[in-house]
């Protein structure tokens, strides 16, 4: 065995077992009772070192026998039960019935009568209790089976209630579509019917207003030639009654001018139906470009006074309400609001009509951000007469001289939107109040994506010229670049200067452009006080004394219509603004 053991290099407790007991059987015929303990201590060293259980099961059959042999009932007893109990756990009656029948097997070759017998009888009362237990283990199994098929019933009790829950609720939906569908349906079809009934009334208008203007046209062109002879038969009187003569020629002329007026106020009221074209909005590239700098600088926030609709922040709004406050109609509040979030590290951007947020909020613009020196950048939308149609009340004509005269506070007017970006970029990367005018109406472009110079706080040449000086801000830069393509027909060369910048005024621009040149024109949307026109007067006295020009509103309210018509009355477009350039230079 050492030799076998040597050989395999490990310890054979299958061999080294099977010697052991042998040797413990014939100890057990000496009568040996030292030395058959001792040989069956070592049988349960060999199978608890082992962990083999058929060594184990041996084990028992082994200790079973020695008992009885030694008349050791009681411990006899205990190693059988032991060896009945690990197979009845189990539910192997077969192996139960196999154990019984090896302990008689070894009763008899070792002629143990005592065993034998009590072998048998605990034999026959397990085979009479094996039916039974049989028995119970399968009505077990039979009721398992049934708890298995109760609970498989309950499940499809629950996937049909389930299914039940999703029909109904299925069919809700389908109502409640149904109902939104057919609202929707009526929605559509008032809609057409009041855009039907809009478009009769605005024809009717249209034709009504058409009407109107031909009977002034007519009663004034029947009135004309009465007037012509009017003026004729006055000038005969000259000589005999020389003040009666003026006095009827005064109003004659007044007639004549009053007549014109009636014309010319018919063809406004015209054209305030009328649609005239443009390709973009300065302030929605307010909204695209703070949009597009919030997605890296999360401190950036937008104001707005009930105004998000007007300032075109709706979409900025909806998509970053936590970067959003609505304040409402209360635009002092607007403007020291947003002075307490600069405090605070934030980067506000104040949206609110140009008319209020340079009247009504002016001490806080004053105080809370110029004096302050708040990072607050002052967004003035539907500025100048934007507000065409609803009066001098919601016009702004004074903004640019009320906000340039508060120091430590800027005023930028960009011309397009691609000014407007470039400008916004340039705001972003300092922490000083500004204030920004930008108009509701669109505006055609001046600049592109490709080509648009832009130097912070410093005027943009559009065209340069050696005969006159075109100074425009906001939206008064595209009839200043028409009025130079009209000149220039006429031989005239002209200079065209973006100023957006109005404070602080490029003055070194202002001056290399008027020194060469022989009158300065400027164009603004504003009164004819203390704005750009002002301004560039003052430079160019000190600095090159030059005759200057300032197109801009007229110091009395102004007539009601859209944005070109109003330009249009006032000589503030290509045509208007290039008749001043030719008289400055007559």
């Amino acid at each position: 065995m050492a030799n076998q053991e040597h050989a395999e290099q490990k310890k054979l407790y299958g061999l080294r077992f099977g010697i052991t007991k042998e040797r413990l059987q014939m100890y057990i015929k000496l009568r040996n009772t030292a030395q058959a303990q001792l040989q069956l201590n070592m049988l349960d060293n060999l199978a608890e070192e082992s962990g083999n259980p058929e060594l184990t099961e041996e084990l028992l059959y082994t200790k079973t026998d020695y008992f009885y042999i030694f008349e050791q009932k009681k411990e006899g007893d205990a190693a059988f039960n032991k060896l009945i109990s690990q197979y009845r756990e189990k539910k192997e009656y077969g192996k139960i019935d196999e154990c019984y029948q090896n302990l008689i097997a070894i009763a008899r070759k070792a002629n143990n009568i005592s065993l034998l017998e009590q072998t048998y009888e605990k034999y026959m009362v397990w085979t009479d209790s094996v039916k039974m237990l049989t028995a119970e283990d399968k009505l077990g199994a039979l009721q398992q089976k049934y708890d298995s098929s109760l609970q498989t019933i309950q499940e499809k009790e629950d996937q049909l209630s389930a299914k039940q829950y999703i029909i109904a609720g299925l069919c809700t939906l389908a109502a409640i579509l149904i109902a939104a569908l057919a609202f929707l349906a009526f929605l559509v079809i008032r809609f057409i019917l009041l855009n039907r009934k809009l478009k009769k009334i605005i024809q009717n208008i249209t034709e009504h207003s058409e009407q109107q203007t031909g009977f002034i046209q007519s009663i004034s062109a029947q009135m004309e030639p009465t007037l012509d002879e009017m003026s004729k038969s006055v000038a005969g009187l000259q000589i005999t009654a020389p003040r009666q003569a003026k006095a009827i020629q005064a109003r004659i002329d007044a007639l004549k001018q009053f007549g014109n007026h009636i014309q010319e106020l018919s063809l406004l009221k015209n054209s305030l139906l009328e649609t005239y074209e443009a390709q973009s909005f300065n302030v929605r590239s307010f909204c695209e470009k703070v949009m597009e700098q919030v997605k890296e600088d999360k401190s950036i926030v937008a104001l707005c006074s009930d105004s998000r609709g007007s300032a075109s922040m709706t979409p900025f709004f909806n998509a970053y309400p936590e970067n959003s406050v609505e304040i409402g109609i209360a635009e002092q509040n607007l403007v020291s609001i947003s002075a307490g979030m600069a405090k605070c590290g934030k980067k506000p951007f104040c949206f609110s009509p140009a008319s209020f947020i340079s009247t009504r909020s002016y001490e806080q613009a004053k105080v809370d951000v110029a004096y302050s020196n708040t990072n607050v950048k002052l967004v003035g939308i539907s500025g100048g007469i934007s507000y065409g149609e609803l009066g001098m009340s919601h016009h702004s004509a004074q903004d640019i001289a009320a906000m340039s005269a508060i120091p430590n506070m800027r005023v930028y007017l960009p011309s397009d939107r691609f000014q407007t970006k470039h400008l916004i970029e340039a705001l972003l990367k300092d922490e000083k109040p500004a204030y920004i005018r930008t108009g509701r109406n669109p505006v055609e472009d001046i600049y592109s994506e490709d080509n648009c110079p832009f130097e912070m706080d410093k005027a943009t040449v559009i065209k340069e010229g050696t005969d006159v000086v075109l100074i425009g801000c906001g939206e008064m830069v595209r009839p200043c670049v028409e009025a130079a393509e009209i000149l220039e027909k006429e031989g005239i060369s002209a200079t065209v200067l973006d100023m957006y910048c109005v404070k602080p005024l490029d003055t070194e621009a202002i001056i290399k452009a008027a020194t060469n040149a022989k009158a300065v024109v400027t164009a603004e949307e504003h009164a004819p006080f203390g704005g750009l026109g002002s301004m560039v007067a003052q430079v160019v006295g000190a600095n090159c004394p030059k005759k200057v020009v300032n197109v801009a509103l007229p110091d009395a309210p102004v007539i009601t219509g859209n944005s070109k018509a109003v330009f249009d009355y006032y000589g503030m477009n290509g045509e208007g603004i290039a008749a001043k350039a030719k008289e400055a230079l007559a």
